[in-house]
């Protein structure tokens, strides 16, 4: 028995042991190796001097999310940290951010920087609630500078010029206008929250359904 032991159990549990290993480096490849990168924000447009952090997830072959050393390199306008924070230039321009795994994989996002800015802000009726589905807009651009309110009552008019505008909200069956000043800074978000009227009184607490 002991010699059976010998020549038979112990090459066989030996055997299991190297398979086992093998099989537990394979599942570690696998887990860890780094096969996607994607780069969030994928396409941004932010005002001169202004920061967006950007982040990376790294995913396996799987599609299971790993963990992963981020490198981050810019091409273009601006400049960026080893962490993910972009600074824009002082001007105009465009650039592309890249954010590398230690193995080469790499995702880009696009970036715009602008001179001009954004009003921006959240529309309210007089008893709390967040107004969906309103067009706000600027005072002789109501076709070419304005938003709608979204299903939160928030509205972000972009690439406006510097200067000083009135802000209004459009008039509906339901609510009375409203309008506020807002001066535009080069790059910078002007915000300006609307507090509007209902045309009855007391007023119909039922605000227009918001329909994309």
């Amino acid at each position: 028995m002991p010699r059976l032991f010998n020549r038979i159990i112990i090459p066989l549990f030996v055997f299991c042991c190297l398979l086992f290993v093998f099989f537990l480096q394979g599942c570690g490849d696998t887990e860890l190796t780094v096969t996607s990168v994607v780069v969030s924000p994928s396409v941004k447009t932010i005002g001169i001097n202004q920061t967006q952090l950007f982040t990376a997830v790294a995913k396996n072959s799987l599609g299971q999310i790993v963990s992963a050393t981020i490198t981050w390199t810019v091409i273009g306008s601006g400049s960026i940290s080893s962490s993910g924070l972009y600074t824009a230039s002082a001007s105009s321009g465009e650039a592309t951010v890249y954010g590398t795994a230690s193995n080469g994989i790499v995702d880009d996002s696009t970036v715009t920087i602008s001179q001009n800015g954004w009003v921006a802000g959240t529309v309210f009726d007089s008893v709390g609630n967040k107004v969906q589905s309103l067009k706000v807009y600027l005072q002789g651009h109501i076709s070419t500078l304005f938003d709608f309110t979204d299903s939160v009552g928030a509205y972000s008019i972009s690439n406006v010029p510097m200067g000083t505008y009135e802000v209004l909200t459009e008039q509906t069956s339901v609510f009375r206008p409203s309008s506020d000043e807002a001066t535009v800074a080069s790059g910078g978000t002007t915000t300006v929250n609307f507090t509007i009227l209902y045309f009855t009184d007391p007023p119909d607490t039922n605000p227009p359904e918001f329909t994309p």
